[in-house]
């Protein structure tokens, strides 16, 4: 995984230092950080994520939706939530979410399980009518 840039994004700034030190020792070398929605979309585009942690709670709105819309700029991109909410999970069910703290071999797992979602995803928009648009055979 060297080389590879991630997004942190967390309005709580030790939270933050700690996904990145964690990252860190998992091989990340590059980082962006943002504390709002907005900075979020902003950095992504400025350098598409490799990984992005996201807390579900942001000051300006929610993980989630911060998501989709890096998503829809950007492409499928590798997400981990991260939260002190622990429904948060039940509100995307699929989504990689992990509960505050977080230990470093709790967050390699979860970059296991997310980058293989994410490939599920990309696979599966790669086979013609399974991104939900209609196939019409002439």
């Amino acid at each position: 995984m060297s080389g590879h840039h991630a997004l942190i994004v967390e309005d709580e700034l030790l939270v933050a230092l700690g996904l990145q030190s964690m990252l860190s020792e998992l091989g990340f070398v590059s980082f962006a950080f943002a504390g709002t929605a907005r900075q979020a979309l902003e950095q992504a585009r400025l350098q598409t994520p490799d990984l992005m942690t996201v807390d579900v709670g942001l000051l300006d709105g929610d993980g989630f939706e911060a998501v989709d819309a890096i998503e829809a700029a950007c492409g499928p991109v590798v997400a981990i939530y991260v939260t002190g909410d622990s429904a948060a999970s039940s509100r995307r069910p699929g989504a990689v979410v992990l509960e505050k703290p977080v230990a470093v071999h709790t967050l390699a797992a979860a970059l296991s399980r997310a980058r293989a979602q994410t490939e599920r995803v990309q696979a599966a928009r790669a086979v013609p009518g399974r991104d939900g648009a209609s196939v019409i055979e002439l």
